[in-house]
């Protein structure tokens, strides 16, 4: 039901093959929203716990897990995203961080906040990294468009990270959007509203109570995208407050004695 082909992109859910471009796309996210030092994710985590329902390859198995999650792949002539995945592979080369939570936002406003950085100059993510390893993403390296065609691998412009919550209101599940994501050379084609609309498309056809996410509140092009693209739909209910356990906090939590 999310899945779409138009003549300009083709959305449709990941199999394990598009691992590799998953985890890439959550380290660059992260460190837009200042948080690289947090990921933890690996291709053998997401193996274990995302769910690739849809493989058309027999060697690959459908298994069920946590999440799942959509791609937009362009069609015909594509922007080089070297510079994006140059990130990636420099986060996994030289980044020798801790998960002490000593730099950047506290976890508490990190690292899974559903994000689309509209309007955002394609150099922000690199700029990020920059800082804060002193690296530089120079154009010598990552395919370009031309031989990245060679390789008959298509490009990943973007993704939708999601999984099924539940209203207890409404008794009905609904969908929680972990990750939107749109590569910087793939910005300000549509890419991230049609995302979200596939996905409000499946609550719909579902019959599913809500499509919800979470934003950083500094993060004002996002925040400026979602009012823009969701027709005025989005409900601010600002009584309610995000809450969140995790870490050492969480073993702390269900360690703890009651009384």
């Amino acid at each position: 039901m999310a899945e779409l082909t138009t003549p300009r992109y083709t959305i449709r859910y990941a199999t394990e093959h598009d691992i590799p471009d998953i985890l890439r796309m959550i380290q660059e996210l992260a460190s837009y929203e200042r948080a690289l030092h947090e990921v933890l994710a690996t291709e053998e985590k997401l193996f274990d716990t995302l769910s690739f329902p849809t493989s058309t390859d027999e060697k690959v198995r459908s298994k069920p897990g946590a999440a799942k999650t959509l791609l937009v792949v362009p069609k015909g002539d594509v922007s080089d995203t070297s510079g994006a995945s140059n990130v990636a592979h420099d986060v996994a080369g030289k980044l020798e961080v801790e998960t002490s939570g000593n730099a950047g936002p506290t976890a508490s406003t990190s690292g899974n906040g559903a994000t689309f950085v509209g309007g955002a100059p394609a150099s922000n993510v690199a700029q990020e990294v920059a800082g804060q390893l002193e690296v530089e993403t120079s154009d010598n390296a990552g395919p370009k468009p031309s031989e990245a065609g060679n390789t008959g691998k298509e490009q990943i412009a973007g993704m939708a990270l999601f999984f099924n919550n539940y209203s207890t209101w409404l008794a009905k599940p609904g969908i929680y959007l972990e990750d939107l994501y749109v590569r910087p050379a793939f910005r300000k084609r549509g890419y991230g509203k049609a995302l979200l609309q596939a996905l409000a498309r499946e609550c719909v056809a579902k019959d599913y109570g809500r499509l919800e996410w979470s934003v950083l509140k500094w993060n004002k092009p996002s925040i400026d995208f979602y009012e823009s693209e969701t027709i005025g739909a989005v409900s601010n209910r600002e009584e309610w407050e995000g809450m969140r356990v995790t870490g050492d906090s969480l073993v702390k939590l269900a360690e703890s004695r009651t009384s």
